[in-house]
């Protein structure tokens, strides 16, 4: 029996130094490893990630698929690696004033979910690392926003210390 593993797709704005004037959308790969019942029903790995040639490829010869993404992620990666490599580029450019989106696509189960993180963390088996893009970019706003007032704080000049931020999100 052959599964193909679920892939997430994330969507994101380029990082900072690249504003133009015209609107840009990278797409980025994330596939999780088999469920442990998948690996139970002897289910094998049918997508091939390469995260050098970023490409996905379905099947298991040539006769297969292969698509070239912006970005693409082995299950192996970590939701922190994840996070510094996707979404930390992002807040410069949020700070800045620009939109921010991040969009995970993908079929039931595909790991949007854990990704995104948005699943319901509670009790003492929460594992910090498992800890999703959202709620990781979530504090690094609001630490840069506290450390931008500090340095408001220790302005000079009355120019320098009038800065204002409205955070507003999003969860569906």
């Amino acid at each position: 029996m052959i599964h193909s593993p679920p892939i997430s797709k994330i969507s994101m704005p380029p990082p900072s130094s690249t504003h133009s004037s015209v609107s840009q959308a990278r797409v980025a790969v994330r596939a999780r490893p088999l469920s442990s019942a998948e690996q139970t029903r002897g289910g094998k790995e049918f997508v091939k990630l390469s995260s050098i040639n970023r490409t996905v490829s379905l099947g298991i010869n040539e006769t297969g698929k292969c698509f070239t993404f912006d970005s693409v992620y082995d299950s192996k990666l970590s939701q922190n690696d994840l996070y510094n490599d996707l979404s930390r580029p992002l807040l410069s450019s949020f700070l800045e004033g620009y939109n921010a989106t991040i969009l995970a696509y993908g079929q039931t189960g595909s790991g949007k979910t854990y990704t995104m993180g948005s699943e319901d963390h509670h009790g003492d088996d929460f594992d910090p690392e498992s800890k999703g893009l959202l709620p990781r970019f979530m504090e690094d706003i609001f630490l840069s926003i506290k450390n931008i007032n500090n340095q408001k704080e220790d302005a000079t000049s009355e120019n320098d210390k009038s800065v204002d931020f409205t955070v507003s999100a999003s969860i569906s």
